[in-house]
């Protein structure tokens, strides 16, 4: 093999590893709004220890899309202005975060099909978080000082 094609093909390579590695059935605009998602965990939330607080933050976004004051679909609600500042769309997208993104996606589409309790981690009147980088707190409305009590049963390990 002749050293140039030999390169491109170690690079490619590697292209090819460095993707979140999954066997999906999503479309190409269904990825790209789960690649977002975890673009987004990864800005907001990828020092918190807990996947089901992490899960929450990406049922905060499909709660705004399923809500008619927000855009009908993630990269939309997640590129407002003043929302989301720690989405942008040249953050990393690493595999941990796209599998847990991927997930939370994969049951609110169960959801939306009619499936019951397909592992909604925060009610869907729940549109806003703040945090410290290591917990997040959930509440319905911005200025609400009454915070989620994670009364559902959550599918994640903590």
């Amino acid at each position: 093999m002749k050293p140039i094609i030999r390169t491109l093909a170690a690079a490619a390579a590697a292209f090819i590893i460095s993707m979140p590695c999954t066997a999906s059935t999503h479309t190409a605009a269904e990825t790209h709004e789960i690649e977002a998602l975890a673009r987004m965990l990864w800005g907001e939330a990828r020092g918190v220890e807990s996947d089901t607080e992490k899960a929450a933050c990406v049922w905060v976004v499909l709660n705004r899309v399923d809500d008619s004051r927000w855009p009908d679909d993630a990269l939309s609600v997640l590129a407002q202005r003043y929302q989301f500042a720690g989405y942008s769309s040249k953050n990393p997208v690493n595999d941990e975060l796209y599998i847990l993104a991927e997930d939370v996606y994969d049951r609110w589409q169960a959801e939306k099909e009619g499936e019951e309790n397909p592992g909604r981690v925060i009610p869907e009147n729940y549109f806003y978080w703040s945090g410290d980088g290591k917990r997040n707190r959930f509440r319905k409305e911005y200025y609400d000082k009454v915070y989620y009590d994670w009364s559902l049963e959550s599918p994640y390990e903590d």
